[in-house]
């Protein structure tokens, strides 16, 4: 797994970097995309669900998938202002998806890899367990928004236990 913060000499407090070294859909009509709010939130859970198993995912690894991206979505909307744009697109080994907002960026506490909440708070375990499930979980921002990448496979589960 890995987290991707700026480079050193980055600014943190400007708009969001784009991603190196992620693949791109081979087929761009082959791409689930859209805004999410408060008010299309729920639906969102069903939309993912149907685009997964179109691709390959069932039982655990398809509920796992689907928490994952619910809870990155989650977090743009509560936290990065009210709305999201969610992508999620396949290649042969995995399904990638892609949370952008124009919030006011992920705190740097929250970035580090592994950070798990302390206390028995109810909320603030999204990132932490996205983190345990997905093979790779990538953030990046500042100031001017936030970008979560998750990649997750499409054979098999990533934790099998």
């Amino acid at each position: 797994m890995t987290l991707d913060n700026p480079e050193p000499g980055d600014d943190p407090d400007t708009d969001v970097p784009e991603p190196a070294g992620v693949p791109e859909p081979a087929d761009a009509a082959d791409v689930f995309a859209r805004e999410v709010d408060a008010d299309s939130l729920p639906s969102l859970r069903g939309e993912i669900t149907a685009f997964a198993v179109a691709h390959g995912l069932t039982d655990v690894a398809l509920m796992k998938f689907v928490i994952a991206v619910y809870e990155i979505a989650t977090n743009a909307v509560r936290h990065g202002g009210g709305h999201g744009l969610i992508r999620v697109w396949p290649v042969p080994d995995s399904l990638w998806c892609e949370v952008t907002d124009h919030g006011p960026g992920i705190p740097v506490e929250y970035r580090q890899d592994g950070q798990r909440q302390r206390g028995e708070r109810i909320s603030g375990w999204g990132l932490w367990l996205t983190r345990q499930v997905c093979t790779e979980v990538r953030i990046t921002g500042g100031t001017g928004g936030s970008r979560v990448l998750l990649r997750y496979p499409r054979t098999g589960d990533r934790r099998s236990g």
